[in-house]
């Protein structure tokens, strides 16, 4: 009965038959309304004859004259009582309407299934009489069932267990003596597992293939499903409860979808750096409308533009310097983020500032980067002015090594202003090459020198000067680019992101996330998906991710070293600062105060003795210290303690000390996260040293800024 009563009331049958007709008598095959009948939880109904309220249709084969039969609550516990909670109490209740209240008679047809209208269904779709009746087996499904179940996103219930509580409950209930005596106190059977598909509104597992499907007599279910299979209708739908959320429910293997990805492009953050007006934003402005990028009315416009501020030079420049205060000065303030693509590679650009006022910026645009390309203007005095004291090429040099960039690109700009001079590259290239494998400390394999003119374009694609071939035969800025390796991803460790950026409302590529804040940075390790829960540190606020941005579309999950923005709800934006950390809120980042470290100093002008402040730069943070220990010198080459509690650092020295913050701040040690442990020492306008964090001394729980 509730088998019928499932197809009706939740599938459209005719999707998937043709026979129709079979079904259009139900109720009055029944005798029951499911408009006239009393509610499931009410006491009593009727059938044919005379009622107070309503009048029902009258049962197949009863007469007009017949006194009504009373239903009651009772009754139908007893009924239930035997067959198992299999079936609703308004499909109890009109099997005892059909059988005129005989309790032994609607056992008997619940649990055998000699029904009139099965016989009648099934004897109609085979073209046999109405007379034939064939038991279904309970312990299979039934084709209804099957169709219900896929609609539903279920699984019909079967198997081997359930066949056998069904042969119990019919044993039981067929030990009774038959005939029309109605039993007061009937035997109780085992009542079977409460979900299954049978019952009305019962949820139950996900649908299973075909081939598992238990055989019903006839073979129609496992057609059925398979012919629901080929439709793409037995997918796994929600669970009969909405409002909780699925146990065991489907989440994304991230190393399998990172592996996938990473096998059309591996993706790399690269953060170009150099001395101010050396053309950085030119030459990557102008490679960016060269790949396409930037379309021919954006380019045309900002020609235009600059033009009327007698600028016209800085037209590329303005792909990347967008602020008005940008375009006006005609430098580099912000790091500026965009993205490109070459045949293997997939890189998030980080353009950094290069005038001195600027370091903060350009630090935090460092430490996101997986390599570095040093642009140096070839021009005369040019590269002597970025190179010699005061310059930012060769501290940009130092900083980017230090931060752990290992592989760099030397671009020799601005070449046709000296006629593609043979000459003057190799001078430059010499220079450079010296400073930075013995003094920066790069390895010369890691190195990769082209010349090359961002205003012009030459050599950024392609090559069309006949003076740079007549000597040159190297590689070009995009096939260099080709050949940088990506490192590898630490996507097996707690979550880490280092937020760069922040502001109200969702990431500007994704819609209708419900999000409230969005925050921007490079994920430093783990992974995250949508969903998913994570802690605002220091604070310990904690917010949902709404949303996720990659490459300026939406995505599903992001890991390490994708530079992203994550929507989350939850979280108060008056909490947030640039510098926090969102991670993983089993796992947090630890919170100090008091750190030891190594550090190794610059060309310093004072040296460095206890209790002197400096500003510490660790990721996109800046916080006031001060060193609170000298602890020992170090061999630079060895590690190896050279002298215990020195008064001083003076220039080119490495150490250990002890650092202590004014505030609470988000570290790792670096042997526990490269990334986080790692950080710069500023005093004045110079960065004085680079170090690597050793050891927490003291932990702050609780923290808020």
């Amino acid at each position: 009965m509730s088998r019928h009563r499932l197809v009706q009331s939740s599938i459209r049958y005719n999707d998937y038959h043709d026979d129709d007709d079979d079904y259009d008598d139900y109720d009055d095959d029944y005798g029951y309304d499911e408009e006239d009948a009393g509610d499931d939880d009410g006491k009593v109904a009727y059938v044919a004859g005379s009622a107070p309220s309503k009048q029902p249709k009258a049962a197949q084969g009863t007469k007009p004259n017949q006194q009504p039969v009373v239903i009651s609550q009772d009754i139908v516990d007893q009924v239930r009582a035997i067959v198992g909670d299999d079936y609703s109490d308004s499909a109890i209740r009109a099997v005892l309407l059909s059988n005129s209240g005989n309790i032994e008679s609607a056992v008997n047809e619940l649990l055998d299934g000699p029904r009139k209208d099965a016989g009648a269904a099934e004897n109609g779709r085979s073209g046999g009489t109405s007379h034939g009746h064939t038991p279904f087996a309970f312990d299979s499904p039934s084709p209804d069932d099957i169709v219900a179940s896929a609609r539903a996103g279920t699984s019909v219930s079967g198997g081997k267990k359930a066949a056998e509580k069904a042969g119990q409950q019919k044993k039981a209930a067929t030990s009774q003596p038959t005939g029309p005596k109605q039993s007061s106190t009937p035997t109780k059977a085992p009542s079977t597992p409460k979900s299954k598909s049978l019952a009305l509104g019962a949820a139950s597992p996900a649908l299973t293939p075909s081939s598992s499907l238990p055989k019903v007599n006839d073979g129609s279910a496992n057609n059925l499903a398979t012919s629901l299979q080929s439709m793409r209708v037995g997918t796994p739908g929600p669970s009969s409860n909405p409002g909780t959320p699925k146990s065991g429910s489907k989440r994304i293997n991230v190393a399998e979808a990172f592996a996938e990805r990473s096998s059309e492009k591996d993706s790399m953050n690269l953060v170009v750096v150099g001395h101010v007006d050396a053309g950085k934003s030119t030459l990557m402005g102008h490679m960016l409308y060269l790949l396409g990028v930037v379309d021919d009315r954006t380019m045309k416009k900002y020609v235009r533009d600059a033009e009327k501020m007698k600028k016209g030079s800085f037209a590329f420049a303005w792909v990347l310097d967008e602020t008005e205060e940008e375009r006006s000065r005609g430098v580099t303030i912000d790091v500026a983020v965009s993205s490109f693509e070459t045949p293997h590679r997939k890189f998030t650009l980080l353009d950094a500032p290069g005038h001195r006022d600027f370091i903060p910026n350009m630090i935090s645009g460092a430490s996101q980067a997986d390599a570095a390309m040093l642009v140096v203007d070839s021009s005369t005095n040019g590269f002597e002015s970025g190179f010699g004291p005061g310059g930012q090429t060769r501290e940009h040099a130092l900083l980017v090594r230090s931060l752990g960039v290992s592989q760099l690109i030397v671009a020799v700009n601005q070449m046709d202003t000296v006629g593609w001079s043979e000459s003057r590259f190799e001078e430059i290239r010499s220079k450079l090459l010296n400073f930075l494998v013995t003094q920066a400390g790069f390895k010369k394999d890691k190195l990769i020198f082209i010349p090359a003119s961002g205003f012009t374009g030459e050599n950024l694609l392609k090559r069309q000067q006949a003076e740079l071939e007549s000597w040159y035969t190297g590689l070009t800025v995009a096939e260099a680019l080709d050949t940088l390796q990506p490192p590898s991803r630490p996507i097996d460790k707690p979550f880490r992101l280092s937020i760069t950026d922040f502001f109200k409302g969702a990431p500007p590529n994704v819609s209708g996330s419900g999000s409230s804040l969005a925050v921007t940075g490079r994920i430093e390790a783990g992974s995250v998906q949508l969903g998913e829960v994570m802690a605002l540190i220091p604070g310990a606020e904690k917010g949902t991710v709404k949303a996720i941005e990659l490459n300026e579309e939406a995505a599903k999950w992001a890991v390490a070293g994708d530079h992203v923005t994550l929507g989350l709800a939850g979280i108060d934006i008056e909490h947030v600062s640039v510098g926090s950390i969102l991670c993983d809120p089993t796992r947090p980042v630890p919170v100090t105060n008091h750190f030891r470290a190594k550090i190794v100093t610059f060309d310093i002008a004072m040296p460095l003795t206890i209790g002197v402040p400096v500003v510490m730069h660790h990721q996109s943070a800046t916080h006031p210290a001060t060193l609170f220990k000298l602890t020992a010198l170090l061999n630079k080459a060895t590690g190896e303690i050279v002298k215990k509690n020195p008064r001083a650092l003076l220039k080119q020295m490495s150490a250990e000390v002890e650092i202590k913050t004014t505030k609470p701040i988000c570290l790792e040690t670096s042997k526990d996260s490269k990334e986080l442990g790692r950080f710069m020492l500023r005093a004045g306008p110079s960065v004085v040293a680079a170090g690597i964090v050793t050891e927490i001394v003291a932990f702050v729980t609780g923290a808020s800024e």
